[in-house]
């Protein structure tokens, strides 16, 4: 045994500092915030989904003419496929915005809503490059935030839909979710 004293002052700085610390119990951890921070993404993209395919569905007619105008489908069999889409569309995006809302099926209702988005972005980005000068219908006859002609704008403003119906998927429905009530695994 050594009988040198300790060169240390009593308080002095003995390198048990740096170790790891646990964070404040009252502190949330990171995946209770983006549990927390995918609701308002839910809520904000179920709602404009749903708003959206109500006002295609209060006016079909209308809906019709833009899916038409878009020129997507082949003569012959694109008048059929016009009416199938003029009704199929708006009962996806009123169901999935529905689904995203509640946070029931979340990743699976975020996997079509993806896969919907990529399907319309690609539909615009074909209309700008053969220079179609088309109205969307996206939101029937309001212009929600571009105006009514497809553009750059309508490009953006569904790529930043795509971002938030990725993000619910990689989450998950978050704390405030049916999903969460129903089984522990979909957390």
């Amino acid at each position: 045994m050594s009988t040198t004293p300790n060169p240390r002052p009593a308080g002095a700085y003995t390198g048990g500092d740096l170790a790891p610390r646990s964070a404040p119990s009252n502190v949330p951890g990171p995946r209770i915030l983006l549990e927390l921070g995918v609701i308002p993404l839910r809520l904000i993209l179920g709602g404009l989904f749903v708003f959206a395919g109500v006002i295609k569905l209060l006016d079909p007619q209308q809906f019709a003419f833009s899916v038409s105008a878009f020129r997507i489908f082949p003569p012959g069999v694109g008048d059929h496929l016009t009416i199938v889409s003029t009704f199929a569309f708006p009962w996806a995006e009123v169901i999935l915005g529905a689904l995203l809302i509640l946070g029931l099926w979340t990743r699976a209702s975020a996997l079509l809503t993806t896969l919907l988005l990529i399907g319309f972005i690609g539909a615009i980005i074909s209309v700008i490059a053969r220079g179609l000068a088309v109205e969307c219908g996206c939101f029937g006859k309001i212009d929600f935030i571009c105006g009514a002609k497809v553009g750059a704008c309508t490009v953006a403003r569904n790529s930043v839909m795509l971002v938030m119906a990725a993000a619910i998927l990689a989450i998950g429905g978050g704390r405030l979710s049916l999903d969460r009530r129903r089984s522990p695994s979909h957390r």
